[in-house]
């Protein structure tokens, strides 16, 4: 796995899978998306230098989304029913997980 990493965002390459996804998060919230490799290879580049990252990744294919207010409890949006197996680089915690 290939594995790209910045403030708030994290991409993965799964050559075995032969699919990209990534990560967007903020204070709790998290976002995962199927990205292609033309995202994946622009994510942290000196071209990238004056774009938000986050706004690259979120022109993919949304798999699934947590959010984490402080003033309610979690919810969670499941976009694609195999984010975790799409996700597997992922340490995804649903909301309805005890551990």
């Amino acid at each position: 796995m290939q594995i790209k990493k910045g403030l708030g965002w994290m991409a993965c390459y799964d050559e075995d899978k032969g699919i990209y996804t990534a990560r967007t998060s903020w204070r709790g919230d998290a976002s995962y998306y199927e990205i292609d490799a033309e995202i994946f290879n622009r994510l942290d580049t000196p071209e990238m230098e004056n774009e938000d990252p986050d706004d690259l990744i979120k022109t993919g294919r949304i798999l699934y989304s947590k959010s984490d207010s402080p003033i309610g409890p979690a919810t969670e949006t499941v976009y694609d029913d195999n984010f975790a197996e799409l996700c597997s680089w992922a340490e995804i915690r649903r909301c309805n997980d005890q551990n």
